[in-house]
């Protein structure tokens, strides 16, 4: 059973607005509910993306989405008030979601293997960017090629993005 998938609230709305106002191909996804869990309900709502990088081992992508959670199940999710915005590397040995912080680009490698409950949420937002026309995934996400992830690959810190490419070319 899901999340009551009621739309952000109305200041997030004005919010989301200006954000793909500077994106003008691009246009608010629908909402993305994640499964609940005894920590609660979380979801997102895409707002812009775009290819950063690509190359033969994989693809950044970064992102704005808009977040919301709640605490029980069934009840309406509670919108983040602006958007983040995260980056996303698609690729088969090395699946990934980035997000900035002060000491550098902290690397949220997705082992589908072997997900934790923590991973589900990042799992979706993956799935939603990397495999859009894929009803099934993460389902089908051994047919794509994915593995487990050795342990030296689960904490990763890079200074750029881009190095993700190099990385995964050695796995």
């Amino acid at each position: 059973m899901a999340c009551n998938s009621s739309e952000p609230a109305q200041e997030g709305e004005q919010d989301t607005a200006s954000q793909v106002a500077s994106a003008p191909s691009e246009k608010p996804g629908p909402v993305q509910l994640a499964p609940c869990d005894e920590t609660g309900c979380t979801a997102f709502r895409p707002i812009s993306q775009e290819i950063v990088a690509a190359g033969e081992k994989g693809k950044l992508i970064k992102a704005k989405l808009l977040g919301g959670s709640s605490s029980i199940e069934g009840s309406p999710l509670e919108w983040n008030t602006y958007p983040h915005e995260i980056t996303i590397f698609c690729a088969e040995k090395l699946p990934s979601i980035l997000i900035d912080t002060e000491e550098g680009w902290q690397v949220d490698v997705i082992d589908f293997e072997y997900l934790s409950q923590v991973q589900i949420a990042s799992r979706d937002v993956y799935g939603y960017y990397c495999h859009p026309d894929d009803e099934n995934f993460p389902l089908s996400s051994r047919s794509y090629g994915y593995r487990a992830i050795p342990e030296e690959y689960q904490d990763l810190m890079v200074e750029d993005p881009q190095e993700l490419f190099a990385i995964a070319a050695k796995r």
